[in-house]
């Protein structure tokens, strides 16, 4: 598995190989269904057979994975975790706020947002991702997109404002991470979502790429971390351990502050996400169950 670069009629070509054990999981013997990780396991399966070109296909097998990924209906065993880890949450956001640690409930909050996101584009059946801009842009309903925008502090992002922060970001990033993928990925996503005028997709990578930089430098410091994405206790956990590194927590307080945060805005959150969630619930009943 990995990325590889050829060439191509003088042009260069970013070769992804993946193993196959992922797509016989996904479509073949169901090792990845039912499971409470089942859309991270196989979205990206699902999601490659349904918007690729096939090539070559002398067996077509790919053909019929791509039958079965259009195909494809998420089970109520596989939405249910989903809204439940969106309630720890909340559970998390609600305990944090009382405390009067503000800003680990907003964290906490925009977690429990990305989960009720996720459940709630499955039990749509349509096929969510592990990043945030492309989360964003699954989101087709307009009062959902305001729930959103709303949670998520996304209303009126400045892209001037934007840009600064990447700048920041960015020697952190040069500082803290080697590696061509994953944190560098997500900036290089940033900058490329604000060149397109889309200052909040850049935004929701900045936070991503930053979130991957503060599981580095635990790791760094000899923290064995295995990475949870929208944990809230994990993600709360990441705060404490890195408080004082006050160059992380600068910028990664920065880009969760694009506006005024305050309780009463973390209280409506808070409800807006619960509100939601109980929406959802009658939604995933319907979902296919097995």
């Amino acid at each position: 598995e990995g990325l590889k670069e050829i060439a191509v009629g003088g042009l260069k070509v970013e070769v992804w190989k993946y193993s196959l054990k992922h797509f016989l999981h996904t479509f073949e013997d169901g090792k990845y269904r039912d499971r409470e990780d089942s859309w991270f396991l196989t979205s990206l399966w699902i999601r490659l057979l349904r918007e690729g070109i096939i090539l070559e296909d002398p067996r077509g097998i790919l053909g019929k994975w791509r039958n079965r990924a259009l195909k494809w209906r998420w089970r109520r065993s596989e939405i249910a975790p989903v809204v439940d880890r969106a309630k720890r949450c909340v559970a998390v956001a609600k305990r944090t706020n009382s405390r009067g640690e503000l800003f680990k409930g907003i964290v906490a909050i925009r977690d429990g947002l990305y989960n009720l996101t996720i459940a709630h584009i499955m039990a749509l059946n349509r096929i969510p991702s592990i990043r945030p801009k492309d989360l964003y842009k699954e989101v087709e309903e307009v009062e959902f997109r305001k729930i959103f925008d709303r949670v998520q502090g996304l209303e009126d992002v400045d892209k001037c404002v934007v840009e600064e922060l990447l700048s920041e970001l960015g020697s952190l990033l040069n500082r803290e991470w080697r590696s061509r993928r994953g944190a560098r990925t997500e900036y290089e996503n940033a900058l490329r979502s604000l060149r397109r005028e889309r200052p909040k997709e850049a935004l929701l990578s900045a936070r991503y790429c930053a979130f991957y930089i503060g599981v580095k430098i635990l790791r760094n410091m000899g923290v064995k971390a295995r990475l949870k994405l929208y944990d809230a206790e994990f993600h709360t956990s990441i705060l404490d351990w890195l408080k004082d590194r006050k160059d992380f927590i600068s910028i990664y307080y920065k880009l969760h502050a694009t506006r005024r945060l305050g309780h009463e805005y973390l209280g409506e959150c808070i409800r807006l996400v619960e509100e939601n969630l109980m929406e959802l619930s009658d939604i995933s009943k319907n979902s296919q169950n097995k």
